[in-house]
């Protein structure tokens, strides 16, 4: 029962570490995306654009002002203007 019981929390700690890896994007000259998990699989040209996938950015805040009936943004028009017509991309497969 012990051995099963540390199997199990091996196991766990060993995916939930995985699931923690870092994952690069960079972009070549002719706009092909390119992702790895490894930084020495970066193109050195590359190495300063490219980013960490996982990290997420902060688009801004937004206020609403109920007596007036609009709200506030601290964003430009044209993100305004993108969260309300956000583009979806689908991946599927068929393992």
């Amino acid at each position: 029962m012990k051995f099963r019981t540390f199997l199990s929390i091996l196991l766990l700690l060993a995916f939930a570490s995985a699931s923690q890896a870092v994952i690069y994007k960079w972009v070549d000259h002719q706009g092909v995306a390119h992702f790895t998990d490894a930084q020495e699989k970066i193109p050195t040209a590359y190495r300063n654009e490219a980013v960490d996938f996982n990290r997420v950015k902060a688009a801004g805040s937004v206020t609403y002002d109920p007596a007036s009936g609009k709200g506030t943004s601290s964003q430009p028009p044209s993100v305004e203007k993108a969260a309300k017509n956000p583009t979806v991309i689908l991946y599927m497969t068929d393992w």
